[in-house]
């Protein structure tokens, strides 16, 4: 009777080396996705008000994974609400 003996290796472990400009292009890619987009001009055709509230919806998460999204508008001078700038501004002025 011969004994066998299994000889176990140890897996090699490979670590992951980014280069610079890698890091530098997944640094840029996020920071360009947390850029609030610029508020587009707006003039309320029903009261003449500049100024527009954004109302928001979140999904609940504190810290990374945390989104948020725009669900509608209303008007700072006469509280008309409404889901789309340009839609609401082009109808209003058509009557």
């Amino acid at each position: 009777m011969t004994n066998k003996i299994a000889i176990i290796q140890k897996p090699k472990t490979v670590t992951f080396k980014p280069t610079a400009k890698a890091l530098d292009d997944f640094y840029k890619s996020i920071e360009e996705q947390e850029k609030p987009s610029p508020k587009p001009k707006f003039k309320c055709p029903l009261c003449g008000s500049k100024d527009y509230d954004e109302h928001t919806e979140h999904n609940g998460i504190i810290g990374p994974g945390f989104r948020s999204w725009v669900t509608g508008y209303s008007c700072n001078g006469c509280s008309v609400q409404f889901t789309d700038i340009a839609k609401f501004m082009k109808r209003a002025k058509k009557g």
